[in-house]
């Protein structure tokens, strides 16, 4: 009967840290002002190819090109290498400028998450700390994201995936 007790005590701990987990996430990201990377899809992606770089993508939300690979050095905090190759032999063509690779790169650091994704209408698609689907939305003021049906509404503004 002891056993039994202790194994749910740890089970809702588990479950009480998940939910302080996304209300941390929620405080601090309720108020941040996300328009610089409106249209934008910025994610990790992996360990970069030199010392202490990571590689992250960046594409506009709104069309189907690849993304561009971004690898960045994290001790010098420059962009070491901006990678157009999947974007050509997807679309033809460049899509974004290198400075708009860079600026929305130096934003989404500032961020310290995952994968932040913002459409044309502000709602902000986050996952804190998985290079997965977004987990939370924030949904903008009288707007009704398509896939607003994936999301369950979780507190103010902010929803979360089923």
């Amino acid at each position: 009967m002891i056993w039994v007790i202790f194994v749910h005590m740890i089970i809702l701990q588990a479950c009480n840290n998940e939910h302080v987990d996304i209300d941390n996430v929620i405080d601090k990201y309720d108020n941040t002002d996300f328009t610089e990377l409106q249209d934008r899809s910025i994610y990790f992606r992996s360990t970069g190819n030199q010392r202490n770089a990571s590689i992250y993508f960046v594409n506009k939300l709104s069309n189907t090109c690849s993304p561009y690979a971004v690898e960045f050095n994290n001790e010098t905090k420059k962009i070491v290498e901006i990678r157009n190759h999947l974007v050509i032999l997807s679309c033809g063509k460049d899509y974004l400028s290198n400075e708009a690779v860079e600026s929305a790169i130096r934003k989404y650091l500032e961020y310290k998450l995952c994968l932040v994704q913002v459409d044309a209408e502000g709602n902000v698609y986050i996952n804190p700390d998985k290079q997965a689907l977004p987990i939370l939305l924030r949904k903008a003021p009288s707007s009704s994201p398509a896939n607003l049906y994936q999301f369950r509404p979780y507190k103010g503004n902010w929803y979360i995936r089923r």
